[in-house]
């Protein structure tokens, strides 16, 4: 692979999607004395002889180093490659330019930036992920028992509900009454329970004269712009964390209050509109 000093960066060009004799390489990269194709795969396969062809043209390019790079999404049979074939996946260009980022290795602030856009975009394509830590086994029984509470109290206030999991926004909870209200959490929040309501809008001039809660704008595209949901909270860790001291019917009784208290809220000031679609089940 090309190693070179960082004095000697303008040296290096790159270009994308040259023509050559033998087909066009996705990324060329170019020294004075070092050529380097990288030939980029998603999910699609390989043209006929297409790395042989991309080695031919590298072997009599007169570069005293040349080097032809696979960068894949997944691993490919190491037997339908030739040998001389260098091949990476996406994942390593993830991890590799978060350590980057991580440890500060890039100093020009203008780099830093273009760098984290990439490895966002390289996250919502599926291309790069985090690295799994320890799993605490606890904290998975805590939020599998938070949402037994919810079902629970759902349960006793008498509203329909079913449990639901929206990826990748990684929310958990229940739909309510059809989907006309939520109550859940997001996993990276999982200290905020949220109330929600669903398929009907509210009056917003109404839930104004509420001490608690807040109205915020839909966001459904279904619902046109003026549409207003309600939006109460439940904050698990406030008063030092009050709630985990408690015992579990404690714990049952707090969340069974600010769901009906939420439920009786939503309802009185919504207006529901009876030509709106039905929701999905």
């Amino acid at each position: 692979m090309l190693e070179i000093d960082t004095d000697a960066v303008s040296e290096v060009k790159i270009s994308t999607q040259t023509t050559t004799d033998s087909g066009r390489p996705d990324i060329e990269i170019r020294t004075s004395d070092c050529l380097i194709y990288v030939e980029v795969k998603d999910e699609s396969g390989l043209g006929v002889r297409q790395l042989e062809r991309y080695q031919l043209e590298l072997n009599r390019s007169g570069f005293a180093r040349t080097c032809l790079v696979l960068l894949t999404r997944y691993p490919m049979d190491r037997a339908a490659i030739c040998d001389q074939v260098v091949q990476r996946r996406w994942i390593h260009i993830g991890t590799f330019l978060e350590t980057q980022l991580k440890t500060n290795a890039i100093s020009d602030a203008s780099t830093y930036f273009l760098t984290t856009q990439f490895v966002e975009f390289l996250q919502f394509k599926g291309l790069a992920m985090a690295k799994v830590g320890t799993i605490e086994a606890d904290v998975v029984r805590s939020l599998r028992n938070l949402c037994e509470m919810l079902a629970e109290a759902a349960s006793r206030l008498d509203v329909s509900s079913k449990r639901s999991f929206y990826w990748p926004e990684m929310w958990m909870g229940l739909n309510l009454d059809g989907q006309t209200f939520s109550v859940g959490f997001y996993m990276e929040s999982a200290d905020l329970i949220e109330f929600l309501t669903g398929v009907y809008s509210v009056d917003r001039h109404a839930a104004q004269f509420e001490d608690f809660g807040k109205v915020v704008a839909s966001e459904l595209p279904e619902w046109t712009q003026g549409d207003w949901r309600w939006r109460n909270t439940l904050d698990l860790s406030a008063n030092e964390g009050e709630f985990y001291k408690l015992t579990a019917g404690e714990q049952l009784q707090r969340i069974e209050g600010f769901l009906s208290n939420s439920l009786q809220t939503a309802r009185s000031i919504g207006c529901k509109d009876e030509s709106r679609p039905p929701s999905a089940n």
